[in-house]
């Protein structure tokens, strides 16, 4: 009897000793998830903030890459995007700024001028030809429709021509600059 005590003792001393051993096991498990979890959900974090930050306009963000895993690769490429991103940025800033100079400039001569896209849509007139298309808004006028210059842009300019030397100029394709001669 007493030889049974003891093995029961043992075997609870080893039962004691084999659940201690896997709660620690467990326990490690538990800590090596949390750290890799972290180290994963942390850079992913980060980087999805700055997609946010880039989506709001502001190319000035700095991300930390440690490492050659495949986020590190992900945030290296959102950095080069956010790079050149802020390079076109400035070149479409200075652009617009070129136009506005060159729209300025073109407003102040009593040439009149107008400007159409590759569609031959209306994108600009001065205010010279502003002016002239005002003055023949009575004729331009058709079946009762009221005329407006302001409703020309987006528009071919072909359209509100009767005379056909100034059609077919106005629908000709655009790869030069062309002078319609009307008064």
């Amino acid at each position: 009897v007493e030889l049974l005590e003891n093995r029961i003792k043992n075997d609870k001393k080893v039962m004691f000793i084999e659940v201690l051993v896997i709660l620690l096991f467990v326990a490690i498990a538990i800590t090596l998830a949390i750290i890799i979890s972290r180290s994963i959900t942390k850079p992913l974090a980060k980087t999805v903030e700055v997609f946010g930050e880039i989506g709001d306009g502001n190319y000035e963000n700095s991300i930390i890459i440690s490492g050659k895993d495949e986020i590190s690769m992900v945030q290296n490429e959102l950095l080069n995007m956010q790079e050149k991103l802020s390079f076109d940025r400035q070149q479409v800033e200075k652009q617009a700024i070129e136009m506005r100079r060159i729209k300025a400039a073109l407003d102040c001569i009593e040439t009149r001028v107008t400007l159409s896209d590759a569609d031959n849509k209306l994108i600009f007139m001065n205010k010279s030809s502003h002016s002239l298309f005002d003055e023949w808004s009575q004729q331009l006028s058709r079946n009762g429709q009221a005329f407006t210059t302001d409703g020309l842009m987006g528009h071919n300019l072909s359209e509100i021509f009767q005379d056909d030397n100034l059609r077919r100029i106005y629908q000709a394709p655009l790869d030069h600059s062309q002078e319609a001669p009307f008064e």
